[in-house]
């Protein structure tokens, strides 16, 4: 089915396709920017939920990216094997690179992820919703064959495994899993809204911070003093804390969380054949793992 036939199923009007780029097509209308975005490996009860939660937080007040309803009243269209969702554009642009961020915004990204949870804390959980199993998720990561990398991997993992404990002691509630900063927009130095809301799963709050943490620390380079890079973390957490305060086993459980998303990222690279990125991936996972004094300095806010 073409594009343009697809999206007759929603009231645009006359369309324009600007661009086309991975599973996302750009649609002009009346003015107004669309985003038709193909889900693979999802459901229509999942994309039903994606759709009332979004709906729930805007009504709070929260400013996110929520499905439009097509003509019928759906949430996607399947077709294909995959779900169609489409979205109207937000207000701002986002901020890809952490070295383009100021003090402030760290700070503000913060309180903004704290608002986000409390507000998600009272949104009911339902028996079927998914779990955002961040070890488990790893465990599965570690099982596929990787020559070059599988004994390293494993070694770095038995660094973390011990902390799985201390993590599944955790409140477990609605959480974003995908907070990385090229998914804020920013608009006149403001958070004017947050996108891709695919992935919300139940875990515990600590793994957004912790993914929002490895967003920063991907982003840098070899040859930036890192320790610009903790002044960044700690307002980001005092940001965050303000609104809402972390335990000390909340705390402790964020490093090693950090270890094991940037060990994920460097396995999902290396599939991609991005062997600069992994090389890059490898050198700040094992620096991480040698220097304790840095690793305990990523949570000493």
């Amino acid at each position: 089915m073409k594009m343009k036939d697809l999206l007759k199923n929603w009231d645009l009007g006359k369309i324009n396709i600007m661009s086309h780029q991975s599973n996302i097509l750009t649609v002009i209308s009346e003015g107004y920017a669309f985003y038709l975005k193909r889900r693979k490996r999802t459901s229509l009860g999942e994309r039903l939920e994606e759709y009332r939660i979004t709906q729930y937080l805007v009504g709070e007040g929260i400013p996110v990216e929520t499905p439009l309803l097509t003509k019928q009243g759906e949430v996607s269209i399947v077709k294909g094997g995959s779900c169609y969702s489409l979205y109207a554009s937000l207000e701002g642009t986002s901020i890809p690179k952490s070295s383009m961020m100021t003090s402030d915004q760290f700070f503000l990204l913060g309180k903004y992820l704290a608002g986000l949870h409390l507000t998600l804390e009272k949104y009911p959980l339902k028996k079927d919703t998914v779990l955002w199993d961040v070890y488990g998720n790893m465990k599965s990561w570690l099982s596929i064959p990787n020559p070059d990398l599988n004994a390293w991997a494993g070694r770095v993992y038995g660094e973390i495994e011990p902390y799985e404990r201390v993590y599944n002691q955790l409140t477990l509630q609605l959480v974003h899993s995908d907070v990385h900063l090229g998914n804020f927009l920013w608009h006149e130095n403001v958070i004017s809204g947050l996108v891709d809301f695919e992935k919300i799963r139940e875990a515990s709050r600590v793994g957004d911070i912790a993914y929002m943490i490895t967003s920063i620390l991907r982003d840098t380079s070899r040859k930036v003093d890192s320790s610009l890079f903790i002044e960044k973390i700690h307002l980001f957490l005092k940001g965050y804390s303000i609104k809402q305060p972390l335990s000390d086993t909340e705390i402790r459980s964020i490093p090693p969380l950090v270890i094991l998303f940037l060990l994920q990222y460097t396995l999902y690279y290396s599939r991609q054949g991005l062997d600069q990125t992994v090389e890059w991936c490898v050198k700040k996972v094992d620096d991480l793992i040698a220097d304790k004094k840095y690793l305990a300095l990523l949570t000493d806010f």
